[in-house]
């Protein structure tokens, strides 16, 4: 009764939605009805959709069972290329079928859409059912708080199906997709529904399950099921991490998550109770972690960092401890050294891991074993003021000799990233226990060593001459200060070259507290060896309140003293010297040089570059040359900013850039030396000749006077410094190095450069110094190669004019004269040819000079080369020859065609009836169908295409008139689409290309049609191109005198025009009416041909709206 009443039977049973509706909403008896009355149950929806696509979890069983009887195929595909099974997987989609029904299929159904087919087969952009139920099913389940049983039973059906063995697109396995996806949304949910803390734990449960259904499918050691391990283990999840060690995930392997680390190196966090961290070790062996060891992976230090962040929790270093314990008690060795040189007792006495020490200990720890600085458990316990490892090593050792030693201090190690020392140096050698305890924030290890009678002479020198004092005065705390001088430390040693005191450094670092206790003590106010005193270099920062302690002070002060601090220098700190030098204020400069005893390491908001460095970056030659006389360092690399075009590592490399600081490059070349290095260390030797010969031939020059002048200090095995110049010059730059810019080449040397940047001088510079002039890089280019490419034909004549060989092959058997023609070069081709003695010489992959000319699109060597006897029409090792080549190249294209050359060898019809089909990327199928025979079919054409994008679609893309034409007439239809939809004159109108928007609207073009239920129009896809849209609304019409642009304001009558004119067209061709055919008969074959397109029956340039006839009756 229903369905009688929803309208007429027929009508109603044919209806797909109100049959797909019944499905979803699980209306059994109404569907038996519908079938009765002749509904049939395959029809399909506007986006082919069976009735299986809305199946909910309200469709009964009967219902399934009746639609597949009735031979609805459950392996149907929709536009899209899913099956049934692609579209119940994905709930967002099926929102619209039944919101609250959308999901929550039970395993009957399931069963039923789970065919071998629909498991396996992937859509139109290549995913897998697997693929939606992780990135769909998975996703909504976690987000709405649905039933994570639902899922689990989706995993059995594809089981049971087989269904899992296809590899996912980037993905090892299937287990990795499922995986990834459900830790992504964990993650997501904690951002999004910070409240649902307890959601880990069901993601945790669900994969549990799931793993132990696809154990057959895990892979131990695929990314995601170790980055699982890892994930379990940072939340924790003890049962999620149980199960897959169960399962064999390798604890040594790593991912891209968490730091890279492995599962064992996770397990030494503080997270990780000992129970799970000695189930995680039952899963290694000593040999396994000695192979990690050997790697330089020594994954119990990761214990000492976790026990330095948990000190205050006394559980926790239990933890810490029996973790260790275990590790020692699987037979790990405790004196393996990492890297540096340091054992795990290093580790422990610098953390301050007493029960660590001990258990080291009893396990034959030796304390005494030194890292490469010289240090041993002690130094690290005392330079981290670690009090109680400094008294536990005084129990165990009692050698004088392990109390006593000297060693070397780095001071810019991560632990005093923010102090300095107190000079220039960052390594300070002998260096006594004193030394490194006043390099503390806390006096506290001092007083440890006094009262152990351990501390040694408060006032001992390195070879630098530096005391405690002098280190004690750098800190920002001044404890260790107040107790250096409250034990006799003399306030006023001198350290350094340039004799600066204490006082000196503590006022330059801006370290107020020190710098009052020391002139509470009586520090004097002396001036260093340069003349400068301690006033003159007080720290901006602390000037104001220095000053005020001074004039409140009962300690008597010089005169002198308050007249420097009354003086209002030009230059008063470091980001005052940055502007000066970037604005050239020289004087502004040499204020700064005379009140500072020493130029600032670094500079600018980078903190990377020298003040040399943004000397020469900003081309301020006189600066440059003030720093320089006043010991500005050469070394340091600069930042990215002031590199410029070409990567530059240091200054030297930036001056020969800049051709006006020639003048001084001796002088930096010098001051490399005086700092003890050279540029030859920085980078490689290659690297500075390489620039010059590529940018600077004068600073070529002085580089190899350098090399002359300092040959001795090479130590090389040449007998004279001619022959060590000469080998310098031929040094290869490595392969393809990270830091080359556009004027460096890969694994080259000198002459290479010098001929690739068509510096003809250079090259003859080169030849002159002995450089080989037929010398090859990795590719076997020699330097007439180069020479060649570059187009530089006075590098070629002087080359040739040296001994180059002018026939000599590269590594792909190419000439020099193939080389300039694949370049273009035919002031180059000219001089070479006449040592072309074989003008079917080819390279390796069979290709001429020809061709190479040819791909390349080079016009004018093609020319040449056809007008001096290369064959056009020979074949390479991949079939093509060089007009097959050229073709791909609108202007070569165009010179075939001009020359008549034959094109005949190159589209065979046996090749077209086969499926031949076109990339459009490489333009070639722009030109291709001038190829094919005349009587070819359009749906021929179009099937040539395998991407949608037609040359007639490209053409008025870019606008090129002359290609829509062709495209016209070799037969392409107007109305084609692409894969988007779009015709042509859709391209043009969202690419704002109003020329082909014109034309393709003149030759018929519609102007609106229907996409997928939605009216596309010309005018909607145009908006925003303001020209288009004019010329739609207005021009279109004003081109033809209809309308007129200007303002309406004359009396004379003009006729309204309706839109419509007749045209009168000569039918010429197979249009023609043939001799002795009826009138009747032509216009009925007329009239089917226009059917198809009266466009086919207009000549091609005809401008069917600009150029109408008016008959007389429309005058």
């Amino acid at each position: 009764m229903l369905l009688k009443a929803l309208g007429p039977v027929e009508t109603v049973a044919r209806d797909w939605t109100i049959l797909h509706y019944t499905v979803a909403k699980g209306l059994e008896n109404f569907l038996v009805e519908m079938l009765d009355l002749g509904a049939d149950p395959c029809v399909v929806s506007e986006r082919e959709q069976n009735a299986l696509f809305y199946v909910t979890s309200k469709t009964t069983h009967n219902m399934i069972t009746l639609l597949l009887s009735r031979g609805v195929d459950p392996n149907h595909l929709d536009i899209n290329g899913q099956t049934p099974l692609h579209f119940v997987l994905d709930p967002e989609k099926r929102r619209s079928v039944s919101y609250r029904h959308r999901m929550e299929l039970d395993s009957f159904v399931l069963s039923k859409l789970m065919t071998n087919f629909s498991s396996n087969s992937k859509d139109n952009q290549g995913k897998t059912a697997w693929s939606y139920f992780c990135t769909k099913t998975i996703p909504t389940v976690a987000k709405d708080e649905g039933s994570w049983d639902y899922p689990l039973r989706i995993i059995k059906a594809f089981l049971q199906e087989g269904a899992l063995g296809i590899k996912e697109s980037d993905y090892e396995s299937s287990v990795d997709l499922l995986v990834d996806m459900c830790l992504k949304h964990v993650d997501f949910i904690a951002r999004d529904y910070p409240e649902r803390n307890n959601h880990p734990k069901l993601i945790a449960w669900f994969l549990v399950d799931a793993l132990e259904l696809l154990v057959a499918d895990a892979i131990s050691s695929s990314p995601q099921t170790v980055r699982l391990l890892s994930w379990s283990l940072y939340k924790p999840v003890p049962y999620l991490s149980q199960k897959l060690l169960e399962l064999g995930v390798d604890v040594h392997a790593t991912s891209d998550h968490y730091g890279g680390t492995p599962a064992i190196s996770d397990a030494c966090n503080y997270r990780v109770d000992i129970d799970m961290f000695m189930s995680i070790l039952k899963h290694t062996t000593l040999d396994r972690i000695n192979e990690a060891v050997a790697r330089g992976d020594l994954v119990h230090f990761g214990l000492f960092s976790s026990y330095n962040s948990n000190f205050k929790y006394p559980e926790r270093i239990e933890c810490t401890a029996s973790k260790l314990e275990a590790f020692l008690n699987i037979g790990v060795d405790p004196n393996i050294q990492c890297n540096w040189g340091r054992t795990a007792a290093m580790k422990a006495a610098e953390t301050g891991f007493i029960q660590g020490l001990r258990l080291l200990t009893s396990h034959g720890a030796k304390l005494n074993m030194v890292d490469r600085y010289g240090w041993t458990a002690l130094q690290h316990a005392i330079s981290s003021d670690q009090v109680a490892a400094v008294r536990y090593l005084s129990q165990e050792i009692q050698e004088p000799g392990y109390w006593k030693s000297l060693v070397s201090f780095v001071v810019d190690e991560p632990q005093y990233d923010d102090i300095i020392g107190p000079l220039p140096n960052t390594v300070y050698s002998g260096c006594a226990l004193s030394h490194l305890a006043s390099y503390t924030k806390t006096s506290s290890t001092l007083e440890c060593l006094k009262e152990l009678s351990v501390l040694g002479d408060v006032n001992a020198l390195t070879p630098e001459c530096v005391a405690p004092l002098h280190f004690a005065a750098c800190m920002k705390t001044s404890d260790t200060t107040k107790w250096l001088i409250g034990n006799g430390a003399d306030v006023n040693l001198k350290c350094g070259v340039q004799q600066t005191s204490a006082l000196h450094i503590a006022l330059r670092l801006g370290r107020l507290e020190n710098a009052v206790l020391l002139v509470k003590a009586g520090a004097e106010f002396s001036k260093d060896s340069n003349g400068v005193s301690p006033e003159m270099q007080v720290d901006q920062k602390i000037r104001a309140e220095f000053l005020t302690f001074l004039n409140h002070t009962e300690v008597s002060i010089p005169v002198a003293v308050f007249e420097e601090f009354k003086q209002d220098y030009r230059v008063q700190s470091n980001d005052d010297l940055y502007d000066a030098i970037v604005n050239g204020d020289l004087q502004a400069c040499r204020s700064f040089i005379h009140n500072t005893s020493q130029l600032p390491k670094n500079l600018g908001e980078c903190g990377e570059c020298t003040p040399l460095m943004i000397a020469i970056a900003n081309e301020r030659r006189d600066i440059a040359e003030l720093l320089l006389k006043h010991g500005a360092t050469a070394s340091g690399t600069p930042c990215s900013q002031i590199q410029g075009d070409m990567p530059c590592r240091n200054t030297l490399e930036m001056a020969i850039e800049r051709p006006q600081f020639n003048d001084l490059l001796d002088q930096l070349l010098e001051r490399w030396l005086e700092h003890e290095s050279h540029w030859s260390q920085d980078g490689g030797i290659w690297r500075p000749l390489q620039i010059a010969a590529a940018t600077n031939l004068n600073a070529l020059k002085v580089l190899v006077n350098h090399l002359r002048k300092h040959y001795s200090l090479f130590r090389c095995d040449h007998q004279d410094e001619s022959a060590f110049v000469k080998s310098c010059l031929e040094l290869n730059s490595p392969h393809q190095p990270s830091d080359t810019s556009d004027v460096l080449l890969s694994d080259s040397s000198t002459i290479h450069v010098a001929a690739y940047n068509e510096n003809p001088e250079t090259v003859e510079y080169l030849l002159s110094l002995g450089v080989g002039v037929d010398t090859r890089d990795e590719d076997g280019w020699t330097a007439l190669h180069w020479a060649a490419w570059a187009g530089c034909a006075e590098s070629v004549s002087i080359l040739i004019q040296h001994g180059a060989v002018p026939t000599s092959t590269n590594l792909a058997e190419r000439t020099p004269f193939m080389v300039a023609a694949w370049a273009g070069s035919v002031n180059v081709m000219s001089i070479l040819i006449r040592f072309e003695t074989r003008a079917r010489s080819v390279d390796r992959k069979g290709r001429s000079s020809l061709h190479l000319a040819a791909s390349d699109g080079k016009m004018n060597a093609f020319r040449y080369l056809i007008s001096h006897g290369w064959n056009p029409y020979k074949l390479d090792n991949d079939g093509c020859s060089p007009i097959c080549r050229a073709l791909t190249h609108p202007h070569l294209a165009a010179y075939v065609y001009a020359n008549c050359l034959d094109l005949t060898h190159l589209i065979p019809e046996s090749v077209v009836q086969q499926g031949l089909r076109l990339d459009d990327r490489k333009k070639i199928s722009r030109f291709i169908y001038e190829l094919l025979s005349k009587d070819s079919s359009p749906e021929c054409i179009h099937q040539l295409f395998a991407k949608g994008t037609t040359p007639l679609i490209s053409s008025a893309q870019q606008g090129d008139l002359e290609g829509v034409q062709k495209s016209i007439k070799a037969g392409f239809m107007l109305e084609i689409r692409d894969k988007d939809g779009h015709t042509a004159l859709m391209a043009a109108c969202i690419a704002d290309c109003t020329s082909s928007v014109a034309f393709l609207v003149r030759q018929g073009a519609e102007l609106e049609y229907t996409l997928e239920n939605r009216r596309i129009s010309a005018y909607q896809l145009a908006e925003g191109n303001q020209d288009v849209i004019k010329w739609l609304l207005v021009k279109r019409w004003t081109d033809q005198g209809r309308l007129t642009e200007s303002a309406f304001n004359s009396n004379e009558h003009i006729r309204p025009w309706a839109g419509v004119r007749t045209v009168e067209i000569p039918l010429q061709g197979k249009f023609a009416q043939p001799e002795g055919e009826e009138d009747a008969n032509l216009q009925e074959h007329l009239k089917i041909i226009a059917e198809h397109g009266w466009r086919v029956m207009v000549p091609l340039g005809w401008d069917t709206i600009a150029h109408l006839t008016v008959l007389p009756t429309d005058s």
